[in-house]
């Protein structure tokens, strides 16, 4: 799902299943995550290193946390069924960071073609410090990584399991890649 986009290569695999383990019945997962340098595919016209607010004369009051698209382009954005087993695997890159937020991708999960659960996962801050160093990463100019310690979304109850343990494609040469596996037990969101 890189459509041509550098980073450090990332295998992610998953296994979803219900709360009582068992696999969901005709059910698709959508991924979707920003660049190494913060932009997100459809949204190439907003800086990733600067605060997205809608001003008002009374001041800043609200992120805008789905603003309109400012182009047609598509990239780090995939959609897959799952197998009979609930797993599915997707090929991507390292997602970068943008302003105000950890390193996180965001997983949609669909059922007979209807929206299921929503949530976004994260990734270990030992391999978030790798990254940021490698290029194109350490291309950001202005912004300072935000941690995980210091991600809200990791401090609330659960959110911590939604962490994916990482670990080299090659053993002992990670700059050639990472793979990362996961199992979630879902219900309706």
């Amino acid at each position: 799902m890189t459509e041509g986009r550098p980073g450090l290569p990332l295998e992610l695999r998953f296994t979803v299943l219900d709360l009582a383990g068992k696999p969901l019945k005709d059910a698709t997962v959508t991924l979707w995550h920003c660049d190494p340098l913060g932009y997100y595919s459809g949204y190439l016209d907003m800086d990733p290193d600067e605060w997205v607010a809608t001003a008002t004369p009374e001041g800043v009051t609200a992120v805008e946390w789905d603003p309109p698209a400012t182009d047609d382009s598509r990239f780090l954005r995939g959609t897959q069924p799952l197998d009979e087993q609930g797993a599915v695997a997707f090929s991507t890159v390292y997602p970068g960071w943008y302003f105000g937020r950890a390193i996180h991708v965001h997983i949609e999960v669909q059922v007979g073609g209807e929206d299921f659960w929503t949530s976004q996962l994260y990734l270990p801050e030992e391999w978030n410090k790798f990254t940021e160093k490698l290029p194109p990463y350490n291309g950001h100019s202005t912004l300072e990584r935000l941690t995980n310690d210091c991600e809200p979304r990791l401090q609330m109850p659960g959110f911590h399991d939604t962490i994916v343990g990482l670990e080299p494609l090659t053993p002992g040469s990670p700059e050639l890649g990472l793979t990362g596996s996961l199992t979630l037990n879902i219900t309706r969101t």
